[in-house]
């Protein structure tokens, strides 16, 4: 067969070929996935400038949808990352239900370290964040295993001309306690460009 031949052979095989399904390959969704990324191509992808605390660690993202992360360390690594899924805001409170979701044994509201959600104050866009401590179920985006007893979520939603950014820290609750008013503050500076 000469090279043109298997060439096109191969277009033409790959094209009959039906790819699997993504549902089916991962079975039903759980809390440890991020949602699909429903970005509309022609979207131009926002550029993020946040200073995370010194103590972070810049890594390049390994998902699409991600604009940074960061990996939190301690004597287990946490991890950080801002997400934009495009300019529509329909998954906004989806996503805040599913960080929530992620954790349980959270103390009753009122006590310390129950879930908080409350307008994000003086930064440069309007926001929602949300705080809570407990056990981290979804370990999957912090590399697998058991349950993790006594961790932290920090995340704020920014909404920004380009659509809602979720930037995203969870780590243990010693570790992120110590970087809370930095990363509070690295938030509230946060600049998104269109």
């Amino acid at each position: 067969m000469s090279p043109r031949a298997l060439v096109l052979f191969l277009v033409f095989a790959s094209a009959c070929m039906k790819a699997p399904d993504p549902a089916g390959a991962m079975g039903a969704a759980s809390p440890d996935m991020a949602p699909a990324p429903m970005v509309d191509p022609d979207a131009q992808r926002p550029e993020l400038a946040l200073e995370a605390p010194a103590t972070w660690e810049a890594v390049i993202p390994d998902q699409s949808f991600y604009l940074a992360k960061w990996l939190i360390p301690g004597a287990s690594v946490g991890v950080c990352t801002v997400t934009w899924l495009g300019p529509g805001a329909e998954q906004r409170q989806t996503n805040i239900e599913r960080w929530i979701g992620q954790f349980v044994d959270v103390p009753a509201a009122g006590a310390h370290g129950a879930l908080q959600i409350k307008a994000l104050d003086g930064a440069r866009y309007p926001g929602t964040w949300v705080q809570l401590e407990g056990t981290l179920t979804a370990t999957r985006q912090v590399g697998g295993g058991a349950a993790r007893e006594n961790w932290m979520l920090l995340g704020a939603v920014l909404d920004t001309s380009s659509g809602p950014v979720y930037i995203k820290a969870i780590g243990p609750t010693d570790v992120l306690h110590e970087d809370e008013a930095a990363f509070y503050a690295a938030v509230q500076q946060a600049r998104i460009l269109p």
